[in-house]
Parts: C-alpha cells; sequence; structure tokens
C-alpha cells in the first residue's frame, strides 16, 4: 500500500515545463507527482479544470481522503464512477508494462 502524500512534497511551480515533468513521473507510478496533478487538474494550474482527472490521479496516489471528499462535493456520481473506472485502467495497464 502507498502512503499518503501531502501534496507538497514535489513543489512543482505553475509553469508547463514542471507540469509536464510531473505528468511524466505520475505516469510512472509516482504517488506523489499523482497527487500533485490531482491538484493541477483541480485547480486549472496549467491545464484545464476537468474534476474527473483530478479525481482520478488523487485516487490513485492514495492522497489525503479530505482531498477526495473535496471533490466528491463538487463532482457527479457518473463523473466519480468514470474516475474510478480510469484509474483502474490506468493501473491494469502499468501493471502490464512493468511485467515486462
Amino acid at each position: 500500500m502507498v502512503s499518503q502524500c501531502s501534496c507538497t512534497a514535489i513543489g512543482w511551480k505553475k509553469s508547463a515545463k514542471k507540469f509536464s515533468k510531473g505528468k511524466k513521473l505520475a505516469l510512472h507510478g509516482n504517488p506523489e507527482a499523482q497527487c500533485k496533478l490531482g491538484e493541477y487538474y483541480k485547480n486549472g494550474i496549467g491545464v484545464s479544470k476537468p474534476p474527473m482527472l483530478a479525481y482520478m490521479w488523487m485516487h490513485l496516489s492514495r492522497c489525503k481522503p479530505q482531498a477526495l471528499k473535496e471533490l466528491e462535493e463538487i463532482i457527479t456520481q457518473e463523473q466519480i464512477v468514470e474516475a474510478l473506472n480510469r484509474a483502474s485502467q490506468w493501473k491494469d495497464k502499468k501493471e502490464k508494462v512493468d511485467v515486462l
């Protein structure tokens, strides 16, 4: 089980270059980067503001439960289900790649 991240450990700046680097780390399974990427999507920093993607990345990272609860107050149940489905698909793909 991945430990909860503080969502501040990486300390990204609000630039597209940092966002891009952080996204690469998130895609490689770094939980702190995943949490921060979720924050970026939630707050629309360097990207559009799709709350479903914010929920997906925060869920994958096992971010603080309060962060997920805050998102649950502003997104629909359908968006939560979609986020969880995408998270599951991402994990399945990642596990297949890690095995190779």
